[in-house]
């Protein structure tokens, strides 16, 4: 069973296959999936990219109408109400095969160059004509889209059959980085996959291979019916309160051992002892400073018994669906076992406070670790390990940074820079959070949460207030939070399928 941080992570020099911030994920999916301007040559016309081939936003299979238009059509209700609005235009334009006529650049696709090139006798085939062979499913259509090239970034392919049935989403891990993602999620949807005693679904893996120097995996479509988890829906907090405890328990029943004995602080020490040869110097530093904060919070923490299970990793409301009450959650690169249970709920209010309310790193740590202690009483914890938790989150996320500078992943540039604020925030945690920054952030969150907390379902004690019962709130800020603050309830980024 693979783990986020369980491999080695000093097996591959840095800079081997490293590649610079410049190259972007348009060219990386034209090297993957041959796709290029036609440019009035013989190559037969399999895509669109939209609005123009210069600037991408999304390429669109043109062979079949249908599949097409299902590319903006299937699973709007995941996204946003202006993003649906405008894919629901663009899909019956498609549809109609009006919008091709005047709008777009006519691409072809084919055979992987580049970086993708297979370097034996036997040359690599275009990816799709692989998924149909092991999918026994053909011919399929694919739609995909250009994103920020970050370490994080992992190529998906939307696969269609020609009357537009949505059949596999396939996951392509590129670099050292992408491929131990990729197999972390594939090792995870088969164990889901093995056992059926979880309130919640996840997509059925179909399949995992290894295509060049590139790791695959597919995964069954969801329901079509499927709609996205507004945080501000009170009436989710007890499915997704069980959801959490479901996944904590995965492995097992969690059990009580030292915080030094966790999965994510032997993923640190891993870090900290790994030398990667030939490695830049801002990336032994940026290993130094880790390991500097680590010791020191380690010191504290490591011996505090806390209940350890598994977590997700990247617990968000875009990586959560619901089918009436029936949750669903995909997105498990990040999952790894023996982390402190509630880490997840952390991690929930962090990315909302960070990527959707643009919060600081340190504001939306200050949040999360207010916003997280609340729901400690819920998810088993004992209150003497809200700094253990919230010293095990910071230590995830740098961790994360690290290892994408030690991996030499795209962009791990800018990783580098997130890790010395992370360091910081590291050693911060070691004592309670500052009752100036407490009041600043809990107070306006108290208010929300009385508003928005009836019929919550889920009841914890809040320590803004230890007299009342209530939880998160704010703008947008863990309204839903997962078991969390009273009405219910992490690359990574805000992403979701298309």
């Amino acid at each position: 069973m693979s783990d986020a941080g369980g491999a080695p992570v000093a097996t591959t020099a840095v800079g081997d296959d490293a590649l610079g911030p410049e190259e972007g994920s348009v060219a990386v999916l034209g090297e993957l999936l041959g796709l290029r301007p036609v440019n009035g040559g013989a190559a037969p016309e399999t895509h669109r990219a939209f609005p123009n081939a210069e600037h991408p936003r999304f390429y669109v299979p043109i062979t079949s109408r249908r599949a097409a238009a299902a590319s903006c059509l299937a699973y709007n209700r995941l996204r946003p109400a202006k993003v649906a609005r405008r894919r629901s235009m663009v899909g019956w334009g498609l549809r109609t095969g009006l919008l091709q006529r005047i709008q777009g650049t006519a691409m072809t696709s084919g055979a992987p160059s580049g970086r993708f090139a297979a370097t034996g006798t036997d040359p690599l085939g275009p990816l799709v004509d692989e998924l149909e062979r092991r999918l026994g499913r053909g011919p399929l259509a694919y739609a995909t889209s250009p994103r920020h090239l970050d370490p994080f970034w992992t190529p998906t392919l939307q696969l269609f059959a020609e009357d537009g049935r949505p059949v596999a989403y396939a996951k392509v891990g590129w670099t050292p980085l992408t491929r131990r993602h990729v197999t972390i999620e594939s090792d995870t949807l088969a164990l889901l996959g093995a056992r059926d005693d979880h309130r919640f679904r996840s997509p059925e893996l179909l399949d995992r291979f290894d295509w060049g120097d590139a790791v695959v995996s597919v995964a069954a479509p969801m329901p079509d019916g499927v709609a996205r988890v507004e945080p501000a829906d009170a009436s989710m907090g007890p499915v997704i309160a069980r959801a959490l405890a479901d996944v904590a328990a995965i492995d097992g029943p969690p059990t009580i051992e030292p915080f030094a004995d966790s999965g994510g602080a032997a993923w640190a020490d891993r870090l900290v002892a790994g030398r990667a040869e030939g490695a830049p110097p801002a990336v032994e530093h940026g290993r130094r400073r880790f390991g500097e904060a680590w010791a020191v919070a380690r010191e504290l923490v490591g011996t505090t018994p806390v209940l350890l299970g598994r977590w997700h990793g990247d617990w968000v409301p875009w990586n959560l669906a619901r089918v009436g009450n029936q949750l669903w959650v995909w997105d498990w690169e990040y999952s790894g076992e023996r982390r402190p249970v509630g880490l997840d709920t952390y991690h929930w209010h962090y990315q909302q406070s960070h990527i959707v309310d643009g919060a600081t790193v340190p504001e939306a740590l200050t949040r999360s670790r207010i916003l997280g202690g609340q729901s400690l009483d819920s998810s088993g914890q004992r209150a003497d390990t809200e700094q253990v938790l919230a010293c095990a989150h910071v230590l995830e996320l740098a961790a994360r940074s690290l290892e994408a500078a030690v991996l030499g992943a795209p962009g791990h540039e800018a990783a580098l820079d997130d890790l010395a604020p992370l360091c910081d925030e590291l050693v911060a945690r070691r004592g309670p959070p500052d009752p100036e920054r407490r009041h600043e952030v809990a107070a306006p969150l108290q208010r929300a949460s009385q508003r928005s907390a009836a019929g919550s379902g889920v009841r914890t004690r809040s320590r803004a207030d230890p007299g009342t019962h209530g939880g998160s709130g704010g703008r947008r800020l863990g309204r839903l939070g997962p078991g969390l603050g009273g009405t219910g309830l992490h690359r990574g980024t805000a992403r979701g399928r298309g």
